[in-house]
């Protein structure tokens, strides 16, 4: 994959950083390993659409793609609260197609295969409009495979109506931004594949409109699950059949998440 203008001077930024005396690079080390930290429950009770999860992989395809991007993580997803309540993370990952996960088979499923996983709530009203552009983008989606086309990454500006037209896949962070291009939170006239997981984590800040907002970048700790008693009685293997399609997650309820009681 060619290597942007941005990233190559950014590694020429970085590398004469590294010059730094040892007592400055400690000091940054240090930082690294400092994180807010936020448990699976506190997610599934106060998570809404559109807030993301941030990945760090532990293979070796993604170790590459971290360096060539110069990110901490290589693959991004985003939530959907439907109108019942329930949250599903909806993501495209390598080797299948487009999935909503409901966020307790989520866990089971995918806690443990990532180094990390960080989160970010987006503050922003969600208008009844918003959804529906929202849902109706989410329709496109649907069936999608996951793949990179370097021809859509070296493509800055499409047309914004028929920007997924006849597109057959998508990566992460186009999808993410496919939605938030979806809602107006980004500029209509940049490709949603211009966009990496580097350009929605504090390191970048993507320049969100409609004064949104993403929060604090904050590292899931699924050790800190709450006990119940009865969740993890009887839990059946995560199938296909534990994934809904995109049609069936109805976005209808747009009241701010604590507002609903």
């Amino acid at each position: 994959i060619q290597i942007s203008r941005e990233i190559r001077e950014e590694m020429m930024e970085n590398n004469s950083q590294s010059l730094l005396p040892n007592d400055e690079n400690r000091k940054s080390s240090d930082k690294i390993w400092k994180y807010e930290r936020i448990d699976s429950d506190t997610i599934n009770e106060t998570a809404d659409t559109g807030d993301i999860l941030l990945f760090e992989s532990q293979d070796l395809m993604s170790k590459a793609q971290r360096f060539l991007t110069l990110s901490d993580f290589d693959h991004i997803s985003m939530f959907l609260r439907d109108q019942d309540e329930t949250l599903y993370v909806i993501q495209v990952i390598s080797g299948k197609p487009l999935e909503v996960v409901n966020w307790n088979e989520f866990i089971r499923a995918y806690s443990d295969k990532y180094a990390k996983i960080f989160y970010r709530k987006l503050q922003f009203d969600r208008d009844p409009l918003a959804m529906i552009k929202l849902q109706n983008i989410l329709s496109q989606f649907s069936g999608m495979q996951a793949s990179i086309s370097p021809d859509r990454l070296m493509t800055r500006h499409r047309e914004t109506e028929d920007e997924f037209k006849d597109q057959k896949s998508i990566f992460s962070s186009e999808l993410v931004a496919g939605c938030y291009k979806a809602m107006g939170l980004l500029q209509s006239d940049v490709s949603a594949s211009w966009y990496w997981p580097r350009n929605f984590s504090v390191k970048k800040e993507p320049k969100l409109l409609r004064g949104a907002e993403l929060g604090a970048q904050m590292l899931v700790d699924f050790k800190f699950r709450k006990p119940s008693g009865e969740e993890e009685e009887g839990l059946e293997p995560l199938t296909r059949e534990h994934s809904r399609s995109l049609d069936s997650v109805n976005l209808g309820n747009t009241m701010p998440r604590q507002e609903r009681v």
